[in-house]
């Protein structure tokens, strides 16, 4: 669980630092990174509903922060 808060925290960092090209485009990068890498790591200790979860989640938070740097 803590690669996912990391990601979380990578991704929210890219898009609250957008002003610096560099750090906007490399931290929503890293994060989804630690999201697949996370998710590879920690899959099969997973009960179905905590996969259901962790994908619903990871989903919501990259459509909002996507429809918020887009809009």
């Amino acid at each position: 669980m803590t690669l996912i808060a990391l990601g979380v925290i990578s991704i929210i960092i890219g898009f609250v630092m957008a002003t610096q090209p560099v750090v906007s485009v490399a931290f929503p990068l890293g994060g989804v990174l630690t999201f697949i890498v996370a998710s590879i790591r920690y899959w099969q200790f997973a009960s179905e509903y905590l996969q259901v979860g962790i994908l619903g989640l990871a989903l919501a938070v990259l459509v909002y922060l996507g429809i918020r740097k887009f809009k």
